[in-house]
């Protein structure tokens, strides 16, 4: 597939964009009277610590969500014991003694980064998602100590498409970071010490230069 222009990209993402605003009224709905916290429209209100649960009055919602989620971390994906187990669809190598032995390898290395990794604090956070809004997502992504990370995206802030067969193969979120967050990701230093600004916006340059460090960018 040939690579996409900035245009055609951009004309992607407000398409899928157009397709997740459909189901906002009922998120919206669904967030004010079970987990108000879990919507984010906007990424820029992520600081926002006024309180959302007014609507709640005795919360029997939000109890059973409680119940499913529990019930999910403890008998799906439970942390203090394996819950998956590798393989391959050929019975003759999937049973002999060496594929065994590797899976068993892998399985473990898999199992103690999973258990130095975040998985099991962002798991729960998945589990809410689906329980209410009936579909969530997150990254696992590189990590320099630990191997990798998972990262979650909250409901709202994200839209994806599907291919043919019902793959996700295109996704896009809207976040937000700090000038000096988005200076440490994406800029470079160059060999005498000072800043490649290459790949950086000049305004934000600008922000940099005026030691407005915490100002918030909006990322698509």
């Amino acid at each position: 597939m040939s690579k996409l222009s900035y245009a055609e990209v951009t004309a992607l993402r407000n398409k899928m964009r157009d397709g997740m605003n459909r189901h906002l009224p009922t998120w919206r709905e669904l967030a004010r009277f079970i987990a108000p916290e879990r919507l984010k429209e906007n990424p820029d209100d992520k600081h926002n610590g006024s309180r959302k649960d007014q609507r709640i009055i005795k919360n029997q919602a939000g109890r059973s969500l409680r119940t499913f989620v529990s019930g999910m971390m403890n008998g799906a994906t439970p942390r203090s014991r394996p819950w998956f187990n590798l393989t391959v669809n050929n019975k003759s190598k999937a049973n002999s003694a060496s594929a065994k032995r590797y899976f068993k390898e892998v399985e473990d290395v898999l199992n103690s980064h999973f258990q130095v990794s975040n998985l099991y604090r962002i798991l729960p956070m998945a589990y809410k998602d689906v329980g209410v809004f009936s579909n969530s997502a997150f990254a696992m992504l590189p990590h320099p100590r630990y191997g990798f990370y998972f990262y979650p995206f909250a409901i709202g802030n994200y839209a994806f498409s599907c291919d043919a067969e019902g793959n996700t193969n295109m996704f896009t979120r809207d976040f937000s970071l700090t000038v000096r967050q988005v200076v440490e990701r994406y800029a470079s230093v160059k060999p005498n010490g000072q800043i490649d600004w290459s790949n950086i916006p000049a305004w934000v340059k600008t922000n940099w230069e005026q030691a407005k460090y915490l100002e918030t960018i909006v990322l698509t």
